[in-house]
């Protein structure tokens, strides 16, 4: 997988400031209300997962479904083991923890073997560490199949590298400002990379 890199998000923040993005406030185009609804509803996924003291089957269930709200197909249950896949979304939560391999894996058995909607979910849980990795994002670093656990876990350890640049706090307080500007709500640095990739491109055209 190509790597992200402190030089090419440079040049999609470039690509991304030359971009009229007030009609976020007014979206007339079917894509203009596409991305309006996914941004304007994006907090509320999060603090949904924030508001909830300990996960249990029930948050499971509602946060997977609404997961799948962002997604092209319908939420199947792969297996039964809901336990244990509560109890690493609970792991999860803690920044102290670092996400592996098997964690992935294991909730992308369950959750209709998709890393996409997989990733949506643990980022829902843990927007600080964890971005999301869509086939979109995916296909835009280079990639023609779709992505796979270890992929994950590269791409989370690549963006992490990249939001500790001294040259992307500059970078993150542009893409907040914009989504504060027109929808009045906090972004973390990795969401703010995240969309960077997407926003940077003409990728949010086919939400």
């Amino acid at each position: 997988m190509e790597s992200v890199t402190i030089k090419n998000t440079s040049e999609l923040f470039q690509t991304l400031q030359k971009r009229n993005w007030d009609f976020l406030s007014n979206p007339v185009t079917l894509s203009q209300k596409r991305l309006y609804t996914y941004l304007k509803s994006y907090p509320e996924f999060i603090k949904y997962f924030k508001n909830v003291a300990k996960i249990e089957y029930h948050h499971l269930i509602i946060g997977a479904n609404f997961t799948y709200g962002w997604m092209p197909t319908i939420l199947v249950f792969k297996n039964n083991h809901s336990e244990r896949i509560i109890n690493k979304l609970n792991q999860l939560r803690n920044e102290k923890y670092t996400i592996v391999e098997n964690d992935v894996q294991e909730i992308r058995e369950f959750l209709n073997n998709s890393v996409s909607g997989t990733t949506k979910l643990i980022h829902f849980i843990q927007p600080n560490k964890y971005p999301i990795l869509d086939r979109n994002i995916y296909d835009l670093l280079g990639n023609s199949s779709s992505p796979n656990a270890k992929n994950y876990i590269d791409f989370v350890g690549n963006c992490q590298k990249i939001i500790k640049e001294p040259s992307f706090r500059g970078i993150h307080k542009r893409i907040s400002g914009l989504i504060h500007k027109h929808f009045k709500y906090d972004i973390t640095t990795c969401r703010s990379l995240e969309l960077l990739i997407f926003l940077g491109t003409n990728q949010y055209q086919t939400i």
